[in-house]
């Protein structure tokens, strides 16, 4: 069974295009959603974020701020480091039980989107990632439609990384105009199913 990461930037449209995998009977699981149990309070990787960064990185309620995490990973290396240790060895067993589920189905490729994993060496642990192209005036202007402050927006696009496309197998662009980006994404699942399901 193969395992797929869809990865991009924050509002590239990795959600948008799990949808369109899934209505083609493509399992996609959101990975970020897995993982935050690793930061809950109490748990190790609470305690170590605390421990090393100190609570500027917590929420008002006491719970990790992924948000401000995710900038921290984009501007110190010694953080993304820090974390892709407490990730490594969780994420094993995470991506364990994923592939062990899908192939007790029968499913012969599915995925995982995840904004956390490019960012770290959880990457690696895909067999192929597929990587959501988007200009940052699109991504800007996605933002501005949920009504996220100019000043927050400024602060997400100046810190985040830049993905390599050269390391993903498949890129799907997307500029906003949701009929092209829905055939991007259909054209990208029918080369999968050749490359890996028909072929």
């Amino acid at each position: 069974m193969k395992l797929f990461g869809i990865i991009g930037e924050k509002f590239s449209g990795k959600s948008l295009a799990s949808s369109f995998f899934r209505k083609q009977f493509i399992p996609v699981v959101d990975l970020d959603d897995m993982y935050k149990p690793i930061f809950l309070p109490g748990n190790r990787g609470h305690k170590i974020l605390i421990n090393y960064i100190g609570e500027e990185v917590l929420a008002n309620n006491g719970f990790i701020d992924m948000g401000k995490l995710s900038l921290l990973i984009c501007n110190e290396k010694w953080i993304r480091d820090m974390v892709d240790d407490i990730l490594d060895s969780e994420f094993e067993s995470i991506i364990k039980k994923l592939r062990n589920a899908f192939s007790s189905y029968d499913i012969m490729v599915g995925g995982a989107d995840s904004y956390i994993a490019g960012l770290t060496s959880v990457m690696d642990k895909f067999d192929f990632t597929i990587l959501i192209d988007s200009g940052v005036e699109d991504r800007r202007e996605r933002m501005r439609r949920i009504d996220v402050p100019d000043v927050v927006i400024d602060k997400v696009l100046e810190n985040e990384k830049t993905y390599d496309k050269i390391t993903s197998r498949y890129i799907i662009r997307n500029d906003s105009k949701f009929v092209e980006f829905e055939k991007n994404c259909f054209e990208t699942i029918d080369k999968i199913k050749s490359d890996y399901i028909n072929g």
